[in-house]
């Protein structure tokens, strides 16, 4: 049995193991990150009230600058990196790590277009460190609760010869390609703040077909289970 996997997404590639640590830097500061927050809000508004502190410098008087500075040194600091490397958190693809990983995107407005990871090497399949994740935005779908990104899956048997080819054709709305105005803001505020390693896996062109050249258009599709 032969079978090919393509999703369509607009995003890019990150180690699959700086990905899992920022999820779960994530979860362990968001209750403070959350609380910082607050503290600026109401101090903004003029509404922030403190009580027991003796301190001649109190929260009321810190400017919301420092607050800032003490959240991105919560993003740096949320998770101790001593024996990470010896721990399944950087290459492990639990449903508990999916959902880390879910609730660091959607605070950046973005989303997991697959759960599958790329692997350059098969064989290190279990213990990779170099795999790669896809991070994506979520695309507009006229399905309340279906797919959001656009998949296409094939799957046939061999014949003797094995020269023959998967393919198969998605159809998509033009609108579901259209990107928000900060679009590429989402994705460079997510990696600048949590030091993510991005990495230009592939580069490809998707552009309309003419009719009159549609028969003479082919894809070669490869045997992989991968977004693409």
């Amino acid at each position: 049995m032969c079978w090919s996997n393509a999703t369509l997404f607009y995003g890019l590639w990150v180690t699959t193991a700086w990905l899992n640590f920022a999820a779960t830097a994530h979860k362990a500061t968001r209750p403070t990150i959350l609380a910082i927050d607050l503290i600026i809000n109401r101090r903004r508004r003029g509404k922030l009230e403190i009580e027991g502190q003796e301190e001649k410098t109190t929260a009321r008087q810190l400017p919301e600058e420092v607050w800032e500075l003490v959240k991105d040194e919560l993003a740096r600091r949320g998770a101790c990196m001593e024996g990470v490397w010896s721990s399944r958190i950087t290459w492990s693809r639990t449903a508990e790590q999916i959902l880390y990983i879910s609730s660091l995107l959607s605070h950046h407005e973005l989303t997991l277009p697959t759960t599958e990871m790329w692997h350059e090497d098969p064989k290190t399949f279990d213990e990779d460190l170099e795999a790669f994740s896809a991070i994506a935005l979520l695309l507009h779908s006229t399905k309340p609760r279906g797919d959001a990104f656009p998949i296409a899956k094939t799957e046939g048997s061999h014949p003797k010869g094995y020269g023959f080819k998967l393919s198969t054709v998605f159809e998509l709305s033009p609108e579901a390609l259209v990107l928000p105005v900060n679009a590429d803001r989402r994705f460079r505020r997510l990696v600048s703040k949590y030091r993510l390693h991005a990495v230009d896996r592939t580069k490809s062109t998707v552009c309309a077909l003419d009719e009159d050249e549609a028969e003479e258009w082919s894809t070669a599709s490869e045997n992989t289970p991968r977004p693409t």
